[in-house]
């Protein structure tokens, strides 16, 4: 998949997981993204 296609598709999910999600601080939010990466980057083939 080219590059652009890639960015375009982590750039929407990343939209969809934020917009599916309330956050009641900066702190949460830093927790819950912290929690994706890890798992995105490392619990999904």
């Amino acid at each position: 998949m080219p590059n652009g296609c890639v960015g375009k598709c982590n750039g929407s999910m990343q939209k969809e997981w934020l917009n599916a999600n309330i956050f009641y601080s900066l702190k949460e939010v830093r927790e819950k993204i912290e929690e994706w990466m890890t798992d995105n980057n490392w619990h999904r083939p």
